[in-house]
């Protein structure tokens, strides 16, 4: 199985970063708590889902150019960014 490979920004571009980390994975970890808020009834993020959520973030609360990438690949599913946890607990995971 081949990995999902995600850069923070596009060719040539740099990367914003912020007294609290790089503005890519502020988002991803931003938009997976809102996710997890708003979506009960989804029990996984996928990387894809994940990736267009922060850069849609990203585009509305920085002021930048950066352009989150993902390389694009034939599949139809993608890893898990994030599972609720208490669907595992349910589960007795």
């Amino acid at each position: 199985m081949k990995a999902v490979t995600m850069f923070s920004c596009s060719k040539n571009q740099s990367s914003g970063d912020s007294t609290e980390g790089g503005y890519y994975l502020l988002a991803l970890l931003q938009v997976a708590n809102e996710w997890s808020e708003n979506e009960p009834f989804q029990k996984c993020l996928d990387l894809r889902a994940a990736h267009q959520l922060a850069s849609e973030y990203i585009a509305r609360n920085y002021l930048t150019t950066q352009t989150p990438e993902l390389l694009p690949e034939k599949r139809s599913k993608y890893f898990p960014f994030a599972i609720k946890l208490t669907l595992l607990h349910r589960l007795g995971m």
